[in-house]
């Protein structure tokens, strides 16, 4: 962790300085990857949007708002996301396709560097974009999300007619 730190303090001298940036990879580009671990941010709005069982759209309108700080606890003890084999699929691919996208995103000049040395837990992803990045961090964002939505979907779906299944049972 300290190489990433020490990675982004000298994109930030740099930035500073109206020098080009050097590092993609830095402390701050980890905060780039929205929605906690899993990237679960698709998720919830694939809940809000989505969902046609009670439980699933209850939690989606319970964690929408710790989701969009980068807290998904609720949501990932509230699916459950743990032990879940459906869902472990899109938890654990979420993560990896996003940062290839964000690296390729700024490897090829479509996203700026990060010019922060750190990002702050807790900041909404769309300001947590932009503070990293500048206007081009709240794009990366959007994509993000966006492609999280997609690849989380059809899990979701999966889960949420068998949640609907059974509360159609116990009514």
């Amino acid at each position: 962790m300290i190489l990433y730190m020490q990675a982004g303090i000298e994109n930030q001298a740099a930035y500073a300085a109206g020098q080009p940036m050097l590092n993609i990879i830095t402390f701050a580009w980890l905060y780039l990857l929205i929605g906690g671990a899993g990237c679960t941010t698709g998720l919830n709005i694939d809940m809000l949007l989505f969902g046609k069982s009670e439980r699933y759209k209850a939690l989606g309108k319970l964690s929408i708002i710790p989701q969009l700080t980068g807290i998904n606890e609720p949501l990932i003890f509230g699916m459950p996301m743990i032990l879940n084999p459906i869902m472990a699929i899109p938890f654990f691919l979420a993560p990896q396709v996003l940062i290839v996208i964000t690296y390729v995103m700024m490897y090829f000049g479509l996203a700026s560097y990060p010019i922060m040395a750190t990002g702050a837990a807790g900041t909404p992803i769309f300001l947590g974009g932009y503070l990293i990045c500048g206007i081009s961090g709240i794009w990366l964002t959007l994509i993000q999300v966006i492609v999280s939505m997609v690849l989380y979907y059809p899990f979701f779906k999966i889960q949420d007619n068998m949640a609907l299944k059974d509360e159609m049972e116990n009514a």
